[in-house]
């Protein structure tokens, strides 16, 4: 079902949200590095500490949204059923 396709999504947005948090958080590990390191390489750094996490957090967030939404619609769907359940047997009678 469409559905239980959504849902795999969902979880794995917000697997691949959860592994780049990590990642970003591994980034602040601290590293032995010398005076004479370029300044591109602290800039890519601390670009790394500061987009990883914020991306992770931003897919964990959407996954969970999603599966809320999804969950909404099963609930709707399952309620439209019962209804549709109702009436066709109201009207066989």
């Amino acid at each position: 079902m469409v559905l239980e396709k959504s849902r795999v999504l969902s979880f794995i947005i917000i697997f691949i949200g959860v592994v780049l948090l990590l990642y970003g958080l591994y980034q602040f590990v601290p590293r032995n590095v010398s005076s004479d390191t370029d300044l591109s390489v602290f800039m890519r750094i601390i670009a790394k500490q500061t987009v990883f996490p914020l991306i992770g957090l931003i897919l964990i967030g959407l996954g969970y949204t999603l599966l809320k939404v999804f969950r909404e619609i099963q609930e709707e769907f399952q309620l439209v059923r019962e209804d549709l359940s109702r009436l066709r047997a109201k009207v066989e009678k």
